[in-house]
């Protein structure tokens, strides 16, 4: 079973990305597998080793699973 997530990625200086990637389709906790599975996916290497702020957001918008569709989850900070 796959699924697979839109990641966008959005930087304090206005720099935008997104790219999609198909995973294995959670078995457990939804929550658990955005933190641990789909979270190694987001970002795109721009800042790194500058003190940007970035907020990352997942967006399921394809599933074996139909419970899936449209779960979002969102990573931010500084």
């Amino acid at each position: 079973m796959s699924t697979v997530v839109k990641i966008e990625n959005a930087y304090s200086d206005g720099h935008l990305s997104e790219h999609e990637v198909k995973l294995d389709t959670p078995t457990g906790d939804v929550e658990e597998w955005f933190d641990e599975v789909v979270y190694e996916h987001t970002g795109d290497g721009h800042g790194i080793d500058n003190d940007l702020g970035y907020c990352h957001t997942a967006t399921v918008i394809a599933s074996d699973d139909p419970g899936l569709l449209g779960q979002t989850y969102e990573w931010a900070g500084s």
